[in-house]
Parts: structure tokens; sequence; C-alpha cells
């Protein structure tokens, strides 16, 4: 039996926004051309939000975007879900290696969400408030959890209002 051929069309775009000078965003795809690889890994892809003065967040993003595209191919790993993970925590270490051998990066950081497309799954991974969604049949879903102080407030009952109200 032949298995369905995923199609992805793909496009990324950034933005500065209003009240910031520097975008600090970074972000990637990776649609292995290599079925076999394809078939094993999926297809990878990344939004990374840095954090930190003198340009210390761009710095994050980009270590957080370029880790876990790399590391998470690097793993032989079959399960998605432990190799995501494993990317994740290489680029949190590396981060903070980074911030530690130089005093102007220091404090730098980054959200991060990363989803994996392989056959009929998503799976999907984040570390603070970038976000994921499922849009399907005209409904969107956010399906990954903020990783912020408000957001635990909320979630434990403590906050009077919920996401979007005000």
């Amino acid at each position: 039996m032949a298995t369905k051929q995923l199609r992805l069309e793909v496009a990324q775009l950034t933005d500065v926004g209003r009240r910031r000078e520097h975008n600090e965003d970074n972000m990637a795809y990776v649609i292995p051309k290599d079925p076999q690889v394809m078939a094993k890994k999926g297809a990878l892809f990344i939004v990374a939000d840095g954090m930190g003065g003198h340009a210390a967040g761009e710095v994050a993003s980009e270590i957080a975007v370029d880790t876990v595209s790399n590391v998470y191919y690097q793993d032989d790993s079959d399960d998605v879900a432990y190799s995501l993970l494993h990317a994740i925590k290489r680029a949190n270490a590396l981060i903070h290696q980074r911030a530690a051998e130089n005093m102007l990066r220091s404090g730098m950081g980054t959200t991060c969400v990363a989803a994996v497309l392989r056959g009929n799954m998503a799976y999907i991974a984040n570390v603070g408030d970038s976000r994921a969604y499922l849009v399907r049949d005209g409904q969107v879903k956010q399906v990954s959890q903020d990783h912020s102080w408000v957001a635990e407030q909320v979630r434990a009952g403590l906050w009077p209002l919920g996401p979007g109200k005000r």
C-alpha cells in the first residue's frame, strides 16, 4: 500500500512591530529532500523570539533555530517527541553557555516553538510564550501552552481574567 506524499507550501515573515527598533526573531524550516529522512524525521518548522540587550536576543534566537534544526536531524531516534525534546534541551544549554561566556549577553534568552509534521501527525514543542495553533475547518485553536507568569496565574485560577479578556 502506497502512502500519500505530504505536500507542503511554506512562507515565512517577521516584522519588528511598532514599539521596537530591532527584530530579535528567527525562524526556519527544513523539508528533507530524501524520502527516507522525510519518512523517519518529517518536516521541521521553528520560530524563536529572542530577548536581551545588545542584540543578545537575536543571538539567542539564532542559536535556538540553528541548534534545534541541526540536532533534531542528527538524532538517530525514530521517536519524534524524544528527538525534538533533545534538540530543544541542547539549544537551551548552548544559549546558557554562550551567555556565560560573554558579559554583554548575560541574561539573553528566547522563546521557541517547533513543529514536526510526519505522516499524518503533528508534534509540537514550545518554551516560553511563542504559540502554535491548529487551523482546521475555519476554526483556530491554540495547541501550545504559554510558559509565563501570567499564564501560570490564569491556569491556577489566581488571575481574574482569562486569556484575551480585559
